[in-house]
């Protein structure tokens, strides 16, 4: 399922857009995305690479580079593992503290 996410960046460049899931010169940079653009992401890699939709053409961008919005609220994906992950383990606590 897709989404829509914001490009973002800390060091405030526009970010590469690219052919492949690479940092390498074999992988060509299609565009330069500046921040605050919306894309589509198709989906989320695994391996630091999402694969994006931007003006009809697909290709790959850095998934740390993507931030997802909800209510006006942008929100990195790395952040929203961390979110995920503490929260689950803080209701595994609780579940075995009311289960002892």
């Amino acid at each position: 399922m897709s989404y829509t996410a914001k490009v973002t960046a800390s060091n405030n460049f526009p970010v590469k857009f690219r052919s492949s899931p690479s940092s390498a010169n074999d992988s060509n940079v299609i565009a330069k995305i500046p921040l605050g653009e919306t894309v589509e992401v198709i989906e989320d890699g695994n391996d630091g690479w999402s694969q994006i939709s931007y003006n009809g053409t697909n290709g790959y961008m850095m998934t740390k580079f993507l931030a997802s919005s909800n209510n006006g609220t942008v929100v990195s994906l790395n952040d929203l593992q961390i979110i995920y992950n503490s929260l689950s383990k803080t209701l595994q606590i609780i579940d075995e503290i009311l289960n002892k």
